[in-house]
């Protein structure tokens, strides 16, 4: 498989399929925007490469969950950041894997990765003075 050029599918990714296609808010797309960069800066350097030498091939599933394990480990980012960061590369991969027949396999792989359950807090009741 020959290496697919990284920078004109994120970029394309948020000019065109984004704000175009998809429509969503604007922090949206920058929470999406930080995500990626995150990515594209722990591959570089998990890695050994320049961001500018990376391709779609190098953020295969083993590269995502060394990412994701990084956020946790750390950046101490709770379970909510990391899925959220998950949510993000999912919508990239899915417009990958759906950009380009050859990238499917790639993408798949990442859309496999799920996300990790979190408890929530039980609430509190009331007290009689609260009522």
């Amino acid at each position: 498989m020959s290496n697919h050029n990284i920078a004109s599918l994120i970029r394309n990714f948020f000019e065109q399929h984004l704000g175009a296609e998809r429509g969503l808010s604007p922090h949206t797309v920058l929470a999406y925007r930080d995500t990626i960069k995150l990515l594209i800066q722990f591959a570089s350097t998990h890695l050994k490469k320049d961001c500018f030498d990376l391709s779609i091939e190098d953020l295969g599933a083993d590269v995502v969950k060394a990412f994701l394990n990084h956020l946790e480990q750390v950046r101490h980012n709770t379970i909510r950041t990391r899925n959220a960061r998950l949510a993000a590369i999912h919508a990239f991969f899915r417009y990958v894997g759906a950009t380009d027949p050859r990238l499917m396999e790639i993408s798949r792989a990442i859309l496999f990765i799920s996300f990790k359950r979190q408890t929530c807090p039980v609430l509190g009741y009331l007290d009689r003075e609260e009522v």
